[in-house]
């Protein structure tokens, strides 16, 4: 202050400065301002950036305001690597398709799946990833499932990531995997089946068997008759069977009447009996027996022993004679035992007027 009061410049200086306020800047991003009514700021940050302000007024009461983009929340980030994407498809399987399922097994598996000659065949991707959603959620040891026994728990960071990796249980079930798909899918050379994998085995099996069940089904023919086609086929084979009768069956049915030759018939029309249908179907009084039976709910097996005769071949005549009017088996042959098909029995009975 001594050397001030030699310098009038200087001391107009400081009382100019109480007079309006000052500001002492103490470094490149801190600075102490000092209005003139005594209340004092302190800014730390850059002068046009983000920064932290504390002013004290002369009460000296403390007030805080953060500024600039600093007081934004910090943005999480949205970096993701090939293996914890890797990972989010095995653990969610059910919502990928085979392909990604496929993908991210051979990320994991060290001994190149993405090059074996199952990978090579869609079927064998897709029976690769059923194989994987099947053990992933039926699998267990305690509380836990095969995917956390693979790859531990999840923990956050500022990356995300999984903090164990099982290579040797993964590889055990990629390897009697490949085996066994290998095998069922006549794909590459066999592999060597390992005693230490044979818990996996059970996995793979069923998800084999059911792909060859719905093979089977699949190429099961499809038989589907709506109500009008088997009206329209009834239709058509009875057409089929007048031009099929023969002149001597039509003189036999004359004869029956008491009438000889062609002579027109004038009696009054007359619903064909059941001995007649019979003939028309190509049954016998005998195999007729056996469906009237049926149809009232009785049991066949003492015609058919009585007759000496055996049920399956029974059942494959009556099917073969009712297959023009019906359109499928009307009879079923289960251990020697006949039954009639439930569906059908309506339309035979009222074909036979039973």
């Amino acid at each position: 202050m001594t050397a001030s009061g030699d310098d009038p410049s200087i001391d107009k200086l400081i009382k100019d400065a109480e007079e309006r306020g000052f500001t002492i800047v103490l470094g490149k991003d801190l600075r102490l301002s000092v209005a003139k009514d005594k209340d004092l700021t302190i800014e730390i940050g850059k002068k046009k950036g983000p920064g932290l302000r504390v002013g004290f007024d002369s009460d000296l009461k403390p007030e805080v305001k953060v500024y600039g983009s600093t007081a934004l929340p910090k943005k999480e980030t949205s970096y993701r690597n090939e293996r914890m994407v890797s990972i989010d498809v095995l653990k969610d399987c059910m919502s990928h398709t085979d392909d990604e399922v496929f993908k991210a097994l051979c990320y994991f598996d060290i001994k190149k799946l993405s090059e074996s000659p199952v990978a090579a065949l869609e079927k064998g991707r897709h029976l690769f990833a059923a194989c994987w959603r099947l053990i992933s959620k039926t699998y267990k040891e305690g509380s836990k499932d095969f995917f956390s026994l693979v790859f531990g728990t999840p923990r956050k960071y500022s990356w995300y990531s999984w903090n164990t990796f099982d290579q040797e249980r993964f590889s055990a079930f990629v390897h009697e995997s490949e085996r066994q798909l290998r095998k069922y899918l006549k794909a590459g050379r066999s592999l060597k089946e390992k005693p230490s994998e044979s818990w996996v085995s059970p996995y793979i099996e069923t998800v084999i068997k059911a792909d060859m069940l719905e093979e089977r089904e699949a190429a099961k023919p499809k038989v589907d008759i709506k109500s009008e086609d088997l009206a329209r086929i009834r239709s058509d084979a009875g057409i089929t069977r007048d031009w099929l009768l023969t002149e001597d069956e039509m003189e036999e049915d004359l004869a029956g009447t008491g009438t000889a030759g062609y002579e027109e018939d004038t009696a009054p029309y007359q619903e064909t009996s059941t001995a007649e249908e019979a003939l028309l179907f190509g049954l016998d009084s005998l195999h007729l027996s056996i469906v009237e039976a049926l149809i009232l709910g009785e049991n066949a097996d003492e015609i058919i022993k009585e007759n000496r005769m055996m049920a399956s071949v029974a059942a494959d005549s009556i099917n073969e004679a009712f297959f023009g009017e019906i359109g499928d088996n009307i009879l079923e042959c289960e251990d020697g035992r006949l039954s009639l098909v439930e569906d059908y029995k309506e339309d035979v009975r009222n074909l036979l007027g039973v």
